[in-house]
């Protein structure tokens, strides 16, 4: 199951990436564990979300 019709994003990742670049300067706790807990993502897969969002983020200035 993926994210949007074309995309290789998996909908869990997508959904952990949209809060992480809503919501990062929310938190107060290490971020890899929290994706962890709150989407069921994977170490691999949490880091994928910090890359992405950093690079949507980058793309954006």
């Amino acid at each position: 199951m993926t994210a949007a019709a074309g995309s290789a994003i998996p909908v869990k990742i997508a959904e952990a990436i949209e809060w992480f670049a809503a919501y990062s300067n929310d938190r107060k706790r290490p971020i890899v564990p929290l994706l962890q807990e709150r989407f069921g993502l994977t170490a691999a897969e949490a880091c994928a979300v910090l890359r992405e969002t950093n690079l949507r983020r980058a793309r954006a200035t």
